[in-house]
């Protein structure tokens, strides 16, 4: 239980060997393990992320940013002049929407981007 396995149901790894570095306790325990994601960078996406829907909310300064990608996981990043540093908004994540809360109170300018793997 917890083994990481291949498409073809093989085990890759076992659990001990995925926690070794962990030090877990020496008895044998149940983790709960079920799920491995893989994000890797490993290949260019073909079309870059395009930004399809931009919103200000009038109850508050907050801004949304909605994309259109090819990717299966995201993380937008903002900076203060386009040739950064560049600090994520949030973690990586699945969604194709992202709300920068506050953004227009910020700063008097911001530059976002969109990191898809």
């Amino acid at each position: 239980m917890g083994d990481l396995l291949s498409s073809q149901g093989r085990v890759v790894k076992a659990q001990e060997e995925l926690l070794a570095r962990f030090h877990p306790p020496p008895i044998p325990t149940d983790f709960g393990l079920d799920a491995l994601f893989i994000v890797s960078d490993a290949t260019a996406w073909p079309a870059p992320p395009r930004c399809v829907a931009l919103r200000v909310r009038a109850e508050g300064p907050d801004l949304t940013l909605h994309f259109d990608v090819p990717g299966r996981v995201f993380q937008l990043e903002t900076a203060t002049a386009i040739v950064g540093p560049w600090l994520p908004i949030r973690p990586l994540g699945l969604d194709l929407e992202f709300t920068d809360a506050g953004a227009l109170t910020k700063t008097p300018q911001a530059f976002y981007r969109l990191r898809q793997w």
